[in-house]
């Protein structure tokens, strides 16, 4: 053979399914087929195979040092947060406190109707009073027949 060729190609991706046990009947067939013609393949497939057998019998290797060591917090961090935490309450009860007081001393309880609640409450009158001209103005139209004159 001249070099690898498409059949090369998918010999090698099935000797690597092969490996993990992924591979087909009909693939280990081909497979088998093809490395008995083809001494390339072959040899790769057996350094696969080797190479699956180093790996897995490999003792799995421990890191030098941890990727995440946990933060050293100081007291006088834990404490700054105990402050930005207990100025933001203070800030929240605040605002609520205000809202509250300004609500109970508005003359209208706070609640104005909206331009919409009001535009809603008057669309009935509307419709019957365009309904009220429609009919007038059928009223004013000539019945039978226009003359030019």
């Amino acid at each position: 053979m001249m070099g690898p060729t498409l059949y090369c190609d998918r010999a090698r991706m099935w000797a690597s399914l092969a490996v993990d046990g992924e591979i087909s009947e009909v693939e280990r067939d081909s497979l088998r087929a093809h490395v008995a013609v083809c001494p390339a393949c072959e040899a790769w497939a057996a350094g696969v195979v080797d190479l699956a057998q180093t790996l897995r019998t490999a003792p799995l290797a421990e890191p030098s040092r941890t990727l995440f060591d946990p933060p050293i917090r100081s007291r006088h961090l834990q404490l700054r947060a105990l402050q930005l935490a207990a100025a933001a309450a203070a800030v929240a009860a605040s605002v609520g406190l205000g809202h509250l007081a300004a609500s109970l001393t508005s003359p209208a309880g706070g609640k104005a109707p909206s331009r919409a609640a009001i535009a809603a409450t008057q669309e009935p009158y509307i419709e019957q009073q365009q309904l009220a001209l429609l009919g007038r103005a059928a009223e004013r139209t000539p019945r039978g027949r226009v003359v030019p004159v």
